[in-house]
Formats: C-alpha cells, structure tokens, sequence
C-alpha cells in the first residue's frame, strides 16, 4: 500500500477536529464566564443542625465554626462566612454571554439576579447578619430552581444584553456576584 495516498486520509480526521475543538472567534458565539460557587461545610455538624443532606462536601468549617463566623462578620459581601464565596466578584462580560455556574461546595448554593443586594431567603441566617430583609426575590420561590445548582453540579444562565446584572445567593446573602455588560 502507497503511505503517500494515506497520509491525506489520516490528517483528514485530525485537521476536522482541530477546527471543531478551536473554533474561530467569529464562530464562537457569545463570549462566556465560569463562576465557582465554593463552601467549608463539614457534613457532620451541618447535617445534625440542619437536617440530613444539607451538606455533602468534605469541608472542615463545622456549623459552630460558620455561626461564630456570621456574628462576628456579618454581612460584608463575600466575608460573612470564610470559604462561602464565588470566584468573581466582579467581572466584564458580552451581551447575552453564557455563564457557567458550577459548584465546587458541599451544600446547595443559588447564582440568582437580583435588582439589589440585601438579605436572603433564610430568616435564621439573616437574623445571624444583623437582621437583613431579605431581598425582592425571594417572593418567587422557581428562582430557588432556574437558579440554584447543587453541590458538583452545573448551571448555565444568560447574561442582560447591557447594563449591570447583580447575583446574589438566596441562602447564603454575603455570596455576590456583579457582571458589567461590556458593549
């Protein structure tokens, strides 16, 4: 057999792949953010106070630790509670760009939009805060499942087409997120 007439056949599949896997910019579509969602939780403790399944992670914040936290924190975005954050705080994003929500915790976290940052859906935690009312938001209780990802898994939402877009955890307030719409 003549290598020569085989060496086309064989880069044939390779040179379809790259440009597959490599797409240009032009046919990539929408630009696209990752956030992680992280948490400490200590599953034994979490689940004795709160109830079976609350957290499924490996952490080593038990929920005394996470309470003593709270009170002496409270409610400074990103701060409350150690290791309960998302990995943007602030970022630049195109109209309408896909953003990835994964969560890399053991408890059940929400990447929900909000008009303004405030208290969450959990009144025992917002009484731990100072007392926050919580935000608009949690009137709608479908956000808790358009917007929410349990522990390892995924989410996608789609960013405003201009403007600035606040995210807010529902059950953990101090978890923000702020995306600027870059035009």
């Amino acid at each position: 057999m003549n290598h020569r007439r085989l060496r086309p056949l064989i880069l044939l599949p390779i040179v379809l792949l790259a440009l597959v896997s490599f797409p240009t910019s032009a046919a990539a579509g929408p630009d696209s953010r990752t956030i992680e969602a992280y948490d400490d939780c200590e599953a034994m403790s979490f689940n004795a106070a709160v109830g079976p399944g609350t957290c499924v992670g490996d952490g080593e914040t038990t929920f005394d630790d996470f309470v003593g936290q709270l009170l002496e924190n409270g409610n400074k975005p990103n701060e409350a509670a150690k290791d309960w954050d998302f990995s943007r705080e602030n970022f630049g994003v195109d109209p309408r760009a896909r953003l990835k929500i994964v969560n890399k915790g053991g408890e059940f976290h929400t990447f929900t939009p909000v008009a303004k940052f405030g208290g969450g859906c959990v009144e025992e935690i917002n009484q731990l805060l100072g007392g926050l009312t919580p935000v608009d938001e949690c009137q709608n209780p479908v956000l808790f499942v358009t917007t929410g990802v349990i522990s390892g898994g995924t989410i996608s939402l789609t960013a405003p087409k201009s403007g600035v877009q606040r995210y807010q955890c529902l059950i953990h307030p101090w978890m923000v997120s702020t995306a600027i719409i870059e035009d």
